[in-house]
């Protein structure tokens, strides 16, 4: 590559988050001379589907021309392709862009297809596009069956989906229960036959970095992509799954007229990922079936006026599974809830060395605003934040007190159901910090064999000495995010 060219490389990096942010000093040495920075500035990001049909015309205007099945079930059978988990973000726009403007007679050609998907690494989708940081596949149980499920870009995809999967488990089998099991199980089983299709073991992982660019396949490529996806009704019959499970589930072409105007992680069609074919369905958003049994469950249970009940509910088996998996190598008592005013929370205070305690401060979400926008809502944000600042200040009056105290850390812990949970953390009190981690990172870091709680605090100690010295870090996963830093400098 050119001094040029690895330029606009650090700046893409930067952009997707993989680099220092460039200084003006290092452009004009790499490019030997002075420019305008705006003249570097970025393109605007596309995030309705209509900016992303503007930004790529030449996709949009050959997708017009293609036929709808056609493109959905190929497009579809390219997001269970290993080789492609880190490239999920294009496939999804790809998907959608299909969905909004495929109406023609002509079936998509392999060219076609490469062309369309490589063009997408221009632009917004491009940029978008970040190193895969789970597995690509994962098993849930439900009922005594396991089954697999995909990833995807969602946070903690398998964790949450397996929490409502508990949730629904306990429910009556009979009423109005009887059609949420019903779904649930016919839903899960299409997933685990694609991935049995795919030929994927659970928890393998794909390719951990985004494709610029594919080749061009070969002559089978297309019929085995719609192989994985497409199931007849002769087929769904032999599975034990009827079109009348599969309801809540499925959506037409032409359902959401508006379509164009939703963006990515906000669309229907992430709820609904099923669609109806000649002769069948075709499942085209496969790695979203763990977020659409969430939001069937949820949505199912408000709409009957089960609010209160799936609240708890999702207490309850938050509790149990911290009972289950233990907490930072400790197995404590099942935590005990206090409901003040309409939060839940729970904590654990243990000294974890001579003079140095752990707060463990579990913040369970509600429903609130949940049909205001599902899972691009977030909760009670100002509430949670007064609430976390009086439960670190009580739990510092408590161990400051005692003698040879040295220090003091709050950890806390979402307990949510994968909408966005946010908190404006105040100064914490002298010798006292507080950060906050996901149920499932916790309990990654519970699982992983090498760390110890005090690993914890040398974390810290050793961000806050860079910090000191003027260096700032940027670790948009947490803690796990430094955590693993921590095991390869000192690998």
């Amino acid at each position: 590559m050119s001094d040029e060219e690895d330029f606009f490389q650090a700046i893409s990096n930067f952009i997707k988050g993989k680099g220092g942010p460039p200084d003006a000093h290092s452009a004009i040495v790499s490019l030997g001379e002075d420019f305008d920075p705006e003249a570097f500035a970025p393109p605007k990001i596309s995030h309705s589907f209509k900016e992303f049909g503007a930004e790529y015309p030449v996709v949009r205007n050959a997708l017009k021309k293609c036929r709808f099945h056609d493109c959905l079930a190929i497009l579809s059978g390219m997001t269970t392709l290993p080789e492609l988990q880190s490239n999920a973000y294009r496939l999804d726009v790809l998907i959608h862009l299909a969905f909004i403007y495929a109406k023609g007679k002509n079936r998509p050609q392999p060219a076609q297809i490469v062309a369309w998907f490589n063009q997408l690494d221009k632009g917004t989708c491009g940029r978008q596009e970040d190193a895969a940081e789970d597995v690509f596949v994962a098993n849930v149980t439900f009922e005594g069956d396991t089954n697999r499920v995909f990833e995807g870009t969602g946070e903690g995809n398998r964790f949450y989906t397996q929490l409502f999967l508990s949730i629904v488990e306990h429910m009556p089998s009979n009423g109005p229960y009887l059609f949420l099991k019903n779904a649930i199980r016919a839903i899960l089983r299409l997933s685990e036959v694609i991935a049995d299709r795919s030929g994927l073991p659970a928890y393998c992982v794909g390719e951990t970095v985004p494709r610029a660019h594919i080749g061009k396949p070969d002559q089978n490529f297309l019929s085995e992509m719609r192989r994985r996806v497409i199931f007849s009704h002769d087929e769904l019959a032999s599975l034990g799954i009827s079109i009348d499970d599969l309801a809540p589930f499925i959506i037409q072409q032409d359902s959401i007229p508006n379509l164009a105007d939703f963006s990515m992680g906000h669309t229907p069609l992430e709820a609904m990922p099923i669609t109806p074919s000649k002769d069948g369905v075709i499942v085209f958003l496969p790695a979203c079936i763990g977020l659409a049994v969430r939001h069937f469950t949820i949505s199912y249970c408000l709409r009957t006026g089960m609010k209160k009940e799936i609240e708890e509910a999702l207490i309850r088996a938050y509790i149990a599974h911290f009972a289950n998996e233990g907490v930072l190598k400790t197995f404590p008592p099942p935590l005990q809830t206090q409901r003040i005013g309409n939060q839940t929370i729970a904590q654990l205070v243990k000294e974890i060395d001579s003079g140095r305690y752990l707060h463990l401060l579990f913040v369970f979400d509600n429903f609130d605003r949940f049909e205001d926008g599902s899972f691009m809502t977030s909760n009670d944000t100002d509430a949670d934040s007064e609430l976390i600042g009086k439960c670190i200040n009580h739990a510092y009056q408590g161990c400051s007190a005692k003698d040879g105290f040295r220090e003091g850390l709050t950890i806390i812990v979402p307990c949510g159901w994968g909408r966005f949970f946010g908190a404006g953390l105040q100064e914490n009190p002298d010798h006292w910090r507080s950060e906050m981690i996901p149920s499932h990172d916790l309990l990654t870091l519970h699982h992983t064999p090498a760390f110890c709680v005090l690993d914890l605090l040398k974390i810290l100690d050793a961000r806050d000495r860079f910090e000191a010295l003027g260096f700032g870090f940027i670790y948009g996963n947490g803690l796990l995010n430094l955590y693993g830093l921590l095991i390869v400098t000192e690998s």
